[in-house]
């Protein structure tokens, strides 16, 4: 059941919908908290709508659950420059 509420969010995603993807990556992490793929999309809608800090959050979830996450580790890394820069 989880993957559907992921699968629903990359759809939502798709359609500009962040704020409606973020609701159902939740959805997907409360029901599965293992669930990386969902805390990497919830990721992915912060940065779309602006909200670094938030993005931020979402990915260092992800490498906690997924350590092997290299392009995520370097959002990680390039979030937290830029947050230092501002």
């Amino acid at each position: 059941l989880a993957e559907a509420w992921n699968q629903r969010a990359i759809s939502q995603f798709n359609l500009k919908r962040y704020t409606a993807a973020i609701g159902d990556c939740r959805q997907a992490l409360e029901l599965n908290p293992y669930h990386f793929a969902a805390a990497v999309g919830m990721g992915q809608c912060h940065i779309e709508k602006g909200e670094d800090r938030m993005a931020l959050e979402c990915f260092q979830r992800a490498l906690q659950l997924n350590r092997n996450l290299e392009g995520v580790r370097a959002c990680v890394r390039y979030l937290q420059r830029a947050l230092e820069d501002r």
